[in-house]
């Protein structure tokens, strides 16, 4: 049936799920990728506040802050801040 009047359409049909099936790969992609990066951002996250953390225990330490400030800071290094 394709091919009655001259029209040989058998391969446009595989150009339409050739089509279906690149569009199908870039939205899992997408998903893959936006997964990944808000888990990257949150081990980031939690990377940096030990790190801070670290030094403000390097800082109490060595005497540098006292132990008023060192509690204030490492409070509010360590409060959720999500909201």
């Amino acid at each position: 049936m394709y091919h009655w009047y001259g029209m040989g359409g058998h391969w446009w049909s595989w150009l339409g799920w050739l089509a279906l099936l690149i569009i199908v790969v870039l939205i899992v992609y997408i998903i893959v990728k936006t997964l990944n990066s808000r888990s990257e951002f949150s081990s980031k996250k939690e990377n940096s506040t030990t790190e801070a953390l670290k030094i403000l225990n390097e800082r109490y330490a060595r005497d540098e802050i006292s132990e008023e400030e060192y509690l204030h800071r490492k409070e509010t290094l360590t409060e959720d801040r999500t909201r």
